[in-house]
Parts: C-alpha cells; sequence; structure tokens
C-alpha cells in the first residue's frame, strides 16, 4: 500500500516537475546567499512535534498520579500511551531538529548552497 502512495505522489508530481524543465535558468545572484528555507521549516516542525509530544507526555504522565480520571478505559492506562508518545519525541522532534540542524551544518561549514531550489 505505502508503495503506492509513493508512486501516487510520484505521478502527481512529474508533470509539473517536467513542466519546468524548459524554463530558463535562474539568475546567477541568488547563489551568493545559504538556502535556508529547508532549515527554516526543519525548526517549525521540530517545534510542532515538541510541543504536541511533550503535551501527549504530560497527558500519559497524569495516570500515574491520578489514575481515576482514565474511567477503567484500556487505551487510556500509562502502557498503552507511552509507546505513542517516546518516538514520537525521539523521531518527530529528534529527527527534524538533526536534519535541519545538518543542512544548516552541511551549508556554512562546506560553504555550499544546498540543491534542489526550485525558483519560479
Amino acid at each position: 500500500m505505502h508503495g503506492f502512495l509513493v508512486l501516487g505522489f510520484c505521478a502527481l508530481l512529474f508533470f509539473p516537475v517536467l513542466s519546468k524543465l524548459d524554463e530558463p535558468e535562474p539568475s546567477p545572484d541568488i547563489y551568493d546567499e545559504y538556502y535556508d528555507d529547508p532549515i527554516k521549516v526543519g525548526i517549525i516542525l521540530a517545534m510542532v512535534w515538541t510541543l504536541v509530544r511533550m503535551l501527549f507526555g504530560l497527558w500519559v504522565a497524569y495516570p500515574l498520579a491520578w489514575p481515576d480520571p482514565t474511567f477503567d478505559a484500556p487505551w487510556a492506562s500509562f502502557g498503552r500511551l507511552r509507546p505513542a508518545h517516546t518516538p514520537g519525541v525521539i523521531f518527530g522532534f529528534g529527527g527534524t531538529a538533526l536534519i535541519a540542524t545538518s543542512f544548516h551544518v552541511m551549508q556554512h561549514t562546506g560553504r555550499a548552497r544546498l540543491a534542489g531550489q526550485f525558483r519560479s
């Protein structure tokens, strides 16, 4: 199923990307500055993941101190909710922050721009 989703996504993007092949080259002055847009998006996404998953972690911690508000629902137990919180923080926040940081460090230490910028 995931393969078909990726295939459909690539098929949707095929013609818009292909239509930009005949456009003229962008002006050389765009290469005078670093391409920081993906870094900014990565930092914003890392902060969104942080807020959502830390609030989820707070929700997970409440039943440890006050077990009565769970109303004996099996899905609201600590053992069911903690596995949803921990990978979200590790991979959502940590992974996104590391990728954004590596994009920033690569450009500024290597003095090279990120490849693949689309300009219209």
